[in-house]
């Protein structure tokens, strides 16, 4: 299938001008993976020059993967909720922080934490009224399959 869209390309298009494409793709490209870097800084609460520096992201159709420093403390609903990440499609968030990855597939307003991996956690803080309310996802030990809840009491 790329093939033929690669060949009904260049049919439009003399060589130079397929260059020229080419290189106008992978700018267009660098732009949206600088901006969608700083949407995925921008959810950071520990902001710090280290933190920026180990940042990665990547996408690829529906998915939009950000690597953090072990250190970092985020809020994902600032990448879920964000208007351009919608806009382009990406709803299928990969968080990985440290060694924890915790995958997010985001359907309208239902929002699915799935695939952690093994032997790590992620703590979601809700803030309430009554203060913050911590919930702790994790792998179950036996069933790979299902990931427990824990609601932390303070």
């Amino acid at each position: 299938y790329h093939d033929r869209i690669r060949y009904s390309t260049t049919a439009f298009i003399d060589n130079n001008s397929y260059k020229q494409f080419d290189e106008y793709l992978i700018e267009q490209y660098k732009e949206m993976k600088k901006k969608l870097k700083g949407i995925a800084y921008e959810c950071v609460v520990n902001k710090s020059e280290q933190t920026q520096d180990k940042l990665e992201v990547e996408i690829d159709n529906i998915y939009f993967y950000i690597r953090y420093s072990q250190t970092s403390i985020i809020e994902p609903i600032k990448i879920i909720a964000n208007q351009e990440i919608i806009d382009r499609g990406l709803r299928v968030h990969i968080l990985k922080i440290g060694k924890s990855t915790v995958k997010i597939d985001n359907r309208g307003k239902k929002r699915n934490y799935v695939d952690l991996t093994e032997g790590s956690d992620v703590v979601l803080t809700f803030y309430t009224s009554f203060g913050e309310l911590e919930v702790r996802l994790y792998p179950h030990e036996t069933n790979k399959n299902l990931i427990r809840v824990e609601v932390r009491d303070r």
